[in-house]
């Protein structure tokens, strides 16, 4: 793996993705019929339609350029295509090395490439542009960070949700050099409490309390959809745990070193994966907004499931390869399912 260069991975990468999205009927897709509505109403109007300029403004405008030049809704969506891969792609070259950014890639195709890349087009952009939000918030470069993060809400506002790595980076940031075994499992013991007490409908109506937000949320509210309950455990959930429990032992056993900027990273993502299963739990009572809200964290889910890859001794490795590997083809397996 030492020998394979990084924009070898990066080509190969590139290239199974884009022949993918060019050899794939897209009118086959679900939400394809959705986005020709939104783009023709989009392509059809004017910035004075406030309520069809203001809802989705980085839609409307990429419908408005491709309408000009005659790309349709084609060119739309390879734009939101575009966008989703190459930020994650910059986000992952810069803050992984080789091995862990080859499993990430190969995981990220498994799990997460047809679901962001070619089905929920503006999902998997607007991933893509806070994963960018992210990066140079940690580089500690504001104006970039915001205005990635302006972009990203101009394309789905779900995209608010990064907004929870500011406490969570401000918590790591304190207590680099120090043990926080004791105070991941405090963490871990409130949230639980919190969840016992099923927050989703207060959660919902504290949302919808936001001007930009009542439109989305009210259905969710008065009836108008019809949500099912998602099972407290999945596959996916089922990984987690386990990466959880792994993660948990080598923080137990190496006490003396804590958290350092060498391994900051995965202490980062372990958090934002957190996150992402709190939500999915605590809006288990509607499956659509728990799906969501957990597949926005995803992309951290499959960074720190290769980052604990670095835990362990030359063995472990050997072993943990293998387990990557299972994962993967579990992954391709749900994926192909969900095709069909």
């Amino acid at each position: 793996m030492n020998g394979v260069a990084k924009p070898i991975i990066i080509f190969l990468f590139a290239c199974c993705t884009l022949v993918t999205f060019l050899s794939c009927n897209l009118n086959l897709f679900p939400d394809y019929y959705s986005y020709l509505n939104w783009y023709e109403l989009s392509a059809s109007t004017n910035m004075n339609n406030d309520w069809v300029f203001f809802k989705d403004p980085g839609f409307y405008l990429l419908s408005v350029i491709s309408n000009n030049f005659g790309f349709g809704v084609i060119g739309v969506i390879f734009s939101l295509f575009i966008i989703s891969l190459s930020s994650k792609i910059f986000f992952c070259i810069k803050l992984l090395n080789r091995e862990t950014l080859f499993w990430v890639l190969l995981l990220y195709l498994s799990r997460l490439f047809i679901v962001h890349d070619l089905v929920q087009y503006r999902a998997g952009a607007s991933i893509g542009l806070s994963a960018l939000f992210l990066y140079f918030y940690l580089e500690k470069k504001k104006f970039k960070s915001f205005f990635f993060l302006c972009l990203a809400l101009s394309i789905h506002l779900s995209s608010l949700l990064i907004v929870s790595v500011i406490p969570i980076v401000w918590y790591l940031n304190r207590n680099i050099g120090n043990n926080i075994f004791n105070q991941i499992i405090i963490i871990s013991l409130l949230l639980s409490v919190i969840l016992l007490f099923d927050p989703y409908i207060n959660l919902l109506r504290l949302v919808a309390e936001f001007p930009m937000m009542h439109e989305r949320i009210a259905p969710y509210l008065d009836g108008s959809y019809a949500v099912n309950n998602a099972p407290m455990f999945n596959s996916f959930v089922v990984i987690k745990i386990i990466s959880y429990v792994i993660f948990f032992i080598w923080i137990y056993k190496n006490k003396k070193v804590g958290l350092t900027i060498e391994n900051y990273l995965i202490y980062l993502c372990f958090f934002l994966s957190i996150v992402g299963l709190f939500l999915f739990w605590c809006f288990r009572s509607n499956d659509s907004l728990s799906i969501r809200f957990s597949d926005f964290f995803a992309i951290y889910d499959i960074i720190f499931f290769a980052l604990l890859l670095n835990v362990f001794d030359v063995f472990g490795k050997f072993i943990y390869r293998y387990y990557l590997l299972v994962m993967m083809i579990a992954f391709f397996i749900s994926s192909f399912k969900l095709i069909n």
